[in-house]
């Protein structure tokens, strides 16, 4: 399972919560994590090795994370495919061998790569936050202007509306923080199917 949504809009929450609904994994499964740091401090719950082909990918495409493109990006370029087919072996493992719930901001962008890469579509838990409440969460981390953070969301948002289909899920921050029912509800039935 990948979960989706604009960087600063609660993703680390949202997989955190998935994966504490889930039998956990040995430690040694664990060691790809991003480690906690200042701006997450109850962790991110990314793999470096999904993070690290994410940017390989867009790097490729000349793309980079605070400069998403405004139209879908085309997987099936012939520059791009060999490094997605050499991507099914690092990832079998990973996809065959458990559960396994990760994100990276930049799925939204990436995602349709990843049906080229394991073959299938993965299922999609997505969230959104207010759109000035990300803009000032850039701002603060990484020193983005307002207008420029307002962007980020928007473009990100955009993409992530391509993807989502009656089977995924997508749930607001706020209700998260607020622990609301009929979310935690539809989370559940979710993580259950």
């Amino acid at each position: 399972m990948f979960v989706l949504g604009c960087h600063r809009s609660g993703t680390s929450l949202l997989t955190g919560i998935i994966s504490d609904a889930l039998p956990k994994k040995p430690k040694a499964e664990n060691d790809d994590q991003l480690a906690a740091q200042v701006d997450n401090p109850g962790g991110f719950f990314e793999s470096r090795q999904l993070v690290n082909l994410n940017e390989s990918l867009l790097s490729q495409l000349g793309i980079d994370w605070q400069y998403p493109p405004l139209h879908a990006i085309h997987w099936q370029r012939s520059e791009i495919l060999p490094k997605l087919h050499a991507a099914r072996q690092d990832f079998s493992a990973l996809a065959l061998g458990h559960i396994w719930v990760d994100k990276d901001p930049r799925l939204c962008l990436t995602y349709p790569a990843f049906q080229h890469i394991l073959l299938k579509r993965t299922p999609i838990a997505a969230i959104v936050r207010h759109p000035f409440e990300v803009a000032c969460s850039l701002q603060t981390r990484d020193m983005i202007p307002l207008a420029k953070g307002l962007i980020i969301w928007l473009l990100y948002n955009q993409h992530l509306s391509r993807l989502l289909t009656p089977e995924h899920v997508l749930v607001s921050y706020e209700s998260l923080i607020d622990n609301d029912e009929t979310t935690i509800c539809k989370l559940s039935e979710f993580i259950a199917r």
